[in-house]
């Protein structure tokens, strides 16, 4: 009964699209395999016709032929029709899995957009313009502290008058501190422009002479 009408299907075990297209490739190569059988059949036949004389053998080796040769075209003609039927369930197949991938990729997208909703629920425009001019005004009040801690808080009034008077005073004390050294080192100390007694007269003329 089950090779008549085939085995009852039990519930959720349909077969899917690339169950059905492997049973279709099973059936076209099995297809494939008798068509090569008969090919290799009449090929021997024809072989025997151009051998044997015209006459009832000849008729009869050509009534055969003809049997194989319808035989091997209805082959041909389910196998053609299997091939198209697999080729319509593999373009079927590939829509149905680019469906699946755009379905997950907008899935994803209404799930990224719902997430974003989300998040700038808690986020405007403003609240981030105000965030910024605080934090801008909380560092011009820094640069404010700095600038005060920076002063200088030594505030002498100095008369420019005074400063050339002293620096004066400074120099006079500095020539009056030299000339008064001066007199105490002793003589042979103090710088002299005259030659010491050892120094030959002739001699420095000789030499400035030579010059």
């Amino acid at each position: 009964m089950h090779r008549l009408f085939g085995k009852k299907q039990t519930a959720g075990t349909a077969p899917s699209l690339t169950d059905a297209i492997d049973s279709l490739d099973k059936r076209s190569d099995s297809l494939e395999v008798k068509i090569s059988k008969l090919d290799s059949q009449l090929s021997v036949f024809q072989q025997k016709i151009s051998n044997t004389r015209p006459g009832p053998g000849q008729t009869t080796l050509k009534q055969r032929a003809m049997n194989i040769l319808r035989q091997k075209k209805m082959y041909e003609a389910q196998l053609q029709q299997l091939q198209q039927q697999s080729f319509n369930m593999e373009q079927a197949a590939m829509t149905t899995e680019s469906m699946k991938n755009t379905m997950t990729t907008v899935q994803t997208m209404q799930d990224t957009a719902r997430q974003m909703k989300s998040q700038s629920k808690s986020l405007s425009i403003e609240k981030i313009e105000r965030l910024q001019d605080q934090i801008q005004d909380y560092m011009d009040t820094a640069g404010e502290f700095n600038d005060i801690l920076g002063q200088n808080t030594a505030n002498v009034d100095v008369n420019e008058e005074e400063l050339d008077a002293e620096l004066e005073a400074l120099q006079q004390e500095a020539s009056f501190g030299g000339d008064q050294l001066a007199q105490e080192q002793p003589s042979y100390l103090q710088p002299s422009n005259e030659l010491p007694n050892f120094v030959d007269e002739e001699q420095l003329e000789a030499a400035n002479t030579a010059q």
